[in-house]
């Protein structure tokens, strides 16, 4: 029991790993996100898988950047950027088509990024991630 109770307390007592700072760099590269976009007047989803090429300033490379619509891999016009928001939360807010993200919170490791936002009518919610290619 008193063993037990060592390993919690030892556990409970470490410390947490330091928040990640981010400089707008840092979402460079090539990302494959994935957006649930909810309609919440028509209670109607769909999925919008993204293939983005990001450069350093935080804008898509629209040649090698694309979007599809699943089940059917429709493409969807590929615009946007994305722009540091908060640099000790590691957040970027910006556009991608007609999306507005207001949040995309970049992980630790700097290889996730999560969040979500509304579409351009504000009437479809919007959760999203996104892993490093």
């Amino acid at each position: 029991m008193k063993r037990l109770i060592a390993a919690i307390l030892a556990v409970a007592l470490m410390p947490a790993p330091a928040l990640a700072v981010c400089d707008q760099d840092d979402i460079a590269g090539r990302w494959t996100l994935y957006l649930d976009v909810y309609a919440i007047e028509l209670f109607a989803a769909a999925t919008t898988r993204c293939l983005l090429t990001i450069n350093t300033v935080g804008a898509f490379n629209e040649t090698t950047s694309r979007c599809f619509l699943d089940p059917d891999s429709t493409p969807i016009p590929t615009f946007g950027s994305f722009k540091l928001k908060s640099t000790g939360n590691c957040e970027y807010a910006g556009r991608l088509g007609d999306l507005t993200i207001r949040r995309l919170t970049l992980s630790a490791d700097k290889r996730v990024l999560v969040g979500g936002g509304l579409d351009s009518f504000n009437s479809a919610s919007i959760d999203g991630h996104g892993v490093r290619r």
